[in-house]
């Protein structure tokens, strides 16, 4: 379990990668006070299915390309584009057949005040419950 200084720095090395699903591996970050930071590697043909989720979700694509949805808004993103979900909003993404993977940097907040909760566990669940290969 990843301790954290009086300022909130991490004391040792980040945590390694974890394979969520097929073609989905997630790395938490950093964690605390009802957020998380996390490294996803997305690879071509993985859809998140359309879901919600209690906490608001903000990412930005460091590099690949990727579909977005955000209630009935659809959006395509690239490297450098940042997208922001609030919390209960349908959304869903998806990364197309023969794109290259996507290296994602996604925040979560899951509003659960300011103790040392931990969200990747919950993060984590979600991710498993909605990675399906793209049809």
């Amino acid at each position: 379990m990843p301790r954290s200084g009086a300022r909130g720095i991490r004391e040792e090395a980040a945590p390694h990668w974890v394979e969520v699903g097929p073609g989905v591996r997630m790395r938490p970050m950093v964690e605390g006070s009802g957020t998380a930071v996390v490294f996803y590697r997305i690879d071509p043909g993985v859809e998140f299915v359309s879901h919600r989720h209690e906490f608001a979700e903000l990412g930005v694509v460091l590099s690949g390309r990727a579909r977005i949805s955000v209630g009935s808004a659809e959006r395509d993103l690239r490297e450098g584009d940042s997208f922001y979900v609030p919390p209960d909003v349908e959304h869903g993404f998806s990364v197309s057949p023969g794109s290259p993977p996507v290296m994602l940097l996604d925040i979560s907040t899951a509003g659960l005040g300011s103790g040392e909760a931990r969200v990747t566990p919950r993060v984590l669940e979600y991710a498993q419950d909605t990675v399906r290969p793209r049809r």
